[in-house]
């Protein structure tokens, strides 16, 4: 019966062995479940007592502490006792060099660029300031923003994550009054050069949607007793409004603002302003997102309001995921409140003539990116600025 035991021994042994160097070099034995990684927030390593250890499993750090010279001393409940054989191991013995310890450079503190930069477009206006602004002229102000345009921005392995440009126009409603230019009031489409030539227009931007027909807004449009669309859309639920009547001014309403048409009495507010345009809402008055998460990117323009009163023209040339926009904007130095999409793609325009910068920007698509921008798109409704004769107050 020696000579059984003793297979049965070594069969053992060997099994013991195997499976604590398949836990040290982190091997799973057949037939059991690997235990899942500690929970905690992405892009973090684990805190040091999470999980479970080398230690904790019962392995040592080193093979050489797997021993196996010692006797078995029971088998079945017999009292037989065998000598184990040793199982040997080798080991890579390196001699160690005492070396003395240089001191560690200490890195100077950088301080970290903000996420946002600004882009210079060249011309000869004054350099931005340090909210990232250049100042034009008076009450008229305009900024480039550089953001991350993906909508998750730890790129992966050494991919980097697509950057977008946001170009905005801050303007001050008592020093400039707004136009609508609409090709349905005697008129044809035209793009925004070309509008601007015709109106005598500082910048101009898409005054909102329009359906196949090529001249109707996709929602309320109308300026003093031209209609381009008497039919407010149900879904869509921002303003426009711009050039109060008296009875409005005696009661304290801004000259222009953005509104959340899900906040105020739309119907009643509109009918004592000059200029009313509805599209969609990006960013609601309280400064949530309202739209969907799970759009194509696009090109992007959008009218905002900011918290003292100011109204912007929003453009991002690049597509990007309206969503995205609106989580960046709500970061950008602009204190936005109401948010209103205009248009997307390659009809998404931008136009600005002032301090030294002059240019005329659509949306870009990947097919332009790789055939060259086509002609400038003709546009039938835009809104545009005019410089005002006397400073409103």
């Amino acid at each position: 019966m020696g000579e059984p035991l003793l297979r049965r021994v070594f069969a053992s042994l060997s099994l013991v062995a195997g499976m604590a160097c398949a836990a040290v070099a982190g091997d799973v034995p057949p037939g059991t479940e690997p235990s899942p990684p500690p929970s905690g927030p992405p892009g973090r390593e684990a805190p040091a007592d999470a999980g479970e250890s080398a230690s904790s499993l019962g392995i040592d750090n080193a093979l050489g502490d797997v021993r196996s010279s010692r006797r078995v001393t029971k088998i079945y409940g017999g009292s037989v006792k065998v000598k184990e054989p040793t199982i040997a191991i080798p080991t890579v013995q390196t001699p160690h060099v005492a070396q003395p310890q240089a001191p560690l450079p200490v890195a100077p503190q950088l301080p970290q660029a903000p996420d946002v930069a600004f882009a210079s477009s060249g011309g000869t206006a004054a350099i931005p300031d340090e909210r990232g602004w250049k100042q034009l002229e008076p009450g008229l102000e305009y900024g480039e923003f550089s953001f991350i345009a993906a909508r998750y921005e730890r790129p992966t392995g050494e991919e980097r994550p697509p950057r977008a440009t946001l170009r905005v126009v801050r303007i001050d409603p008592a020093r400039f009054e707004f136009v609508l230019c609409a090709a349905s009031d005697g008129g044809v489409p035209l793009p925004l050069g070309r509008w601007a030539d015709r109106m005598g227009l500082v910048a101009a931007i898409n005054a909102s949607m329009y359906l196949p027909d090529g001249r109707t807004s996709t929602g309320y449009l109308r300026e003093g007793p031209h209609v381009n669309n008497a039919r407010h859309g149900e879904r869509l639920g921002a303003y426009f409004l711009a050039g109060p009547d008296g009875l409005a001014r005696a009661a304290g309403v801004p000259t222009a603002a953005v509104e959340d048409g899900t906040r105020v009495d739309i119907e009643a507010l509109e009918g004592h302003y000059r200029l009313v345009a509805q599209n969609f809402r990006i960013i609601s008055e309280d400064r949530r997102i309202v739209w969907a998460a799970d759009n194509r990117p696009v090109a992007v323009a959008a009218v905002a309001q900011t918290g003292d009163g100011h109204i912007l023209f929003l453009h991002c040339r690049q597509p990007v995921e309206p969503y995205v926009l609106a989580q960046r904007l709500l970061n950008l130095p602009l204190d936005v409140r109401t948010v209103m999409y205009v248009e997307g793609g390659a009809q998404a325009g931008l136009l600005l003539r002032s301090g030294g910068l002059l240019f005329e920007r659509y949306g870009r698509s990947a097919a332009a990116i790789l055939l060259g921008d086509p002609p400038a798109p003709s546009l039938p409704n835009v809104l545009g600025i005019r410089r005002r004769q006397v400073v409103e107050k």
